[in-house]
């Protein structure tokens, strides 16, 4: 067989309307799991956020959707929480340290961080909840300490 006869692989191939699909279902799959939670009762142990911004990148992308535990036990450090800041603001970070009643929470982007620096400490009274579960069905700190 010679070079001639080998059939052409075109690399022009339109894969936009797959990918489309593929993402309007995992949406579909989430909304699907998120309405199972509050239907069998669970609506007020949980709330639904959405990602503003890019300091928690490359690990939750602006826009992304969090799932987020409002009955919570002991936080450790290395879990994702949402936090009230002074002015009302919620905010996702990561648990760096803590301190008796005491959270230290920086941003996965460590440009961000420095920007964090002026919600810390940030008291228990402040946080809202754990992050369980990041759109497209993403497991993300699922350290639920049970008492």
């Amino acid at each position: 067989m010679d070079a001639g006869s080998i059939p052409a692989i075109s690399t022009n191939i339109d894969v936009a309307p797959a990918m489309c699909f593929i993402w309007y279902m995992k949406k579909l799959l989430l909304l699907l799991i998120i309405s199972a939670a509050l239907i069998t009762g669970c609506s007020k142990d949980v709330q639904l956020f959405v990602v503003n911004g890019p300091a928690m990148e490359p690990n939750f992308n602006d826009g992304d959707l969090l799932l987020v535990d409002t009955v919570f036990g002991t936080v450790q450090a290395g879990e994702v929480v949402v936090f009230e800041a002074d002015d009302g603001a919620r905010l996702i970070g990561r648990v760096e340290a803590v301190d008796g009643g005491d959270y230290i929470i920086l941003a996965d982007d460590a440009e961000s961080s420095e920007i964090y620096t002026q919600f810390n400490p940030v008291e228990e009274g402040q946080l809202v909840g754990t992050v369980t579960l990041c759109d497209e069905g993403r497991l993300k700190c699922w350290k639920k300490t049970l008492k």
